[in-house]
């Protein structure tokens, strides 16, 4: 499909200096706080002088609840993945689930955020948590919230736990995302950004193994399971050693004290294992890597392919992780392996053969480039507090020359289409133009 864009008339410092940006995200793992701090470096470059708040949605409701979803985070997904899978389907097929989500949840989280955003009065307003949107969608509707809410969907394949009534705007990682979102939020503008990253994971970083103490002659396999090292990293760990004995596997724990300790262990017999914790900066490390092994298809996978790193999903999490991981699979930037034997297999192709680790690079470096997170900024409205705006191709001041331009490029997707489908009209070519069919390195 294509659409109309406006070239748009740029933008100054004087244009943009003092509008407020208010960007809401939820601390269950750290994804979301990375996605949101993405985000904001990218208001920073596109808005100069612009003012950016970043809210804590958890710190504003309070009452202990950001350890408690936590802690049931940690149990439903890492213990109990088949409640968590079922918890999920029920969020996409049951009304009652959405409504119980929608109007009782959210009534609690916009209770909590109004005063926030009374006292910080943005100019807009983005989420980077479900549960944050919810609460943002119904103050929206309660006609509390008089900005625009735009919602920035850190996993690479939406589900309608991120959908609700009120957000005027959603920002999405990938373009079968941006399919998805037509169809579970058909009256509102989607814009794909690609990876949802810091800056410094799209440029080209000045990286030396020699700070990480990495042979430079080895093959780099990077295990990461997130923050909270959800799923099985010790079996990646162990199916990684085995795939090659120039291999070196870097372990990151994240903030999980007893995973590292358990590796740790490990790694007095593995020599070829490094064990870390938490890492700040995690970009240079990402890549000097020659491989990343995720699970769950957030924004630890974005990063990798945001670095042109190959990337392999090792027995992705229950729900999101799942259904991210055969979003990725389909766009052939990811092998997707159920068991150690698979992922050893997969691991040991890319080290002894340097013909199929450039083309999984080169695969990973075009699907990042394809979008430009910076779009999100450029497509941004700001809202009736100091007048209304948009920049960029969105820009309403003055007629500019149009061309056409495919949604692949990142431009906001008309919400004509859906109704389109919904009347019987036949896609056009470019809207049946899609990614390539899914594989599964067990298969």
């Amino acid at each position: 499909m294509f659409v109309e864009r406006s070239e748009g008339l740029g933008h100054s410092a004087e244009m943009t200096e003092g509008t407020r940006f208010m960007i809401v995200s939820g601390n269950i793992g750290e994804g979301h706080q990375s996605a949101a701090h993405a985000v904001a470096e990218s208001l920073e470059s596109v808005w100069p002088g612009c003012r950016i708040e970043i809210v804590e949605s958890f710190a504003a409701v309070g009452v202990g609840s950001g350890p408690i979803l936590r802690w049931l985070y940690r149990v439903a997904v890492g213990s109990t993945p088949g409640l968590q899978q079922l918890w999920y389907r029920a969020v996409s097929r049951c009304s009652a689930v959405r409504w119980f989500y929608g109007r009782v949840v959210g009534g609690w989280v916009a209770r909590a955020l109004a005063p926030r955003i009374a006292a910080g009065d943005p100019d807009a307003v983005l989420s980077t948590y479900p549960l944050a949107t919810a609460g943002l969608a119904r103050l929206r509707r309660a006609g509390t919230l008089t900005v625009p809410v735009t919602a920035v969907l850190c996993d690479v394949a939406p589900h309608a736990f991120w959908v609700y009534d009120g957000v005027d705007h959603y920002v999405v990682v990938d373009d079968e995302g941006a399919e998805r979102m037509l169809d579970l939020a058909p009256d509102q503008p989607v814009t794909v950004v690609g990876p949802l990253v810091r800056r410094a994971f799209r440029t080209t970083p000045a990286a030396s193994r020699e700070q990480w103490d990495l042979p430079a002659d080895a093959f780099v396999v990077l295990v990461s399971a997130g923050s909270m090292a959800l799923g099985g990293l010790t079996e990646a760990v162990t199916a990684a050693l085995a795939s090659d004995e120039r291999c070196i596997v870097v372990a990151l724990c994240g903030r999980d004290h007893r995973t590292r300790l358990r590796l740790e262990r490990l790694a007095r017999s593995a020599p070829r294992l490094r064990v870390l914790g938490w890492v700040d900066e995690p970009a240079a490390l990402t890549a000097v890597a020659d491989v990343v092994v995720n699970n769950s298809g957030g924004v630890t996978a974005q990063e990798a392919l945001a670095c042109g790193r190959p990337l392999v999903m090792f027995r992705p999490l229950a729900g999101h992780g799942r259904d991210s991981a055969a979003v990725l699979a389909r766009s052939g930037v990811a092998e997707c392996c159920a068991s150690p034997r698979c992922l050893t297999r997969v691991l040991r192709s890319l080290a002894r053969d340097p013909a199929v680790s450039a083309a999984a690079q080169s695969r990973a470096t075009r699907y990042a480039a394809r979008h430009d997170l910076d779009e999100l900024a450029r497509t941004l409205a700001v809202g009736p507090s100091r007048g209304s705006r948009r920049l960029g191709h969105q820009h309403h001041a003055a007629p500019a020359a149009t061309t056409a331009t495919p949604v692949a490029a990142g431009s906001p997707l008309a919400p004509d289409r859906a109704r389109r489908r919904a009347e019987g009209a036949a896609p056009t070519p470019a809207e049946n133009s899609g990614p390539a069919a899914g594989r599964s390195a067990d298969a």
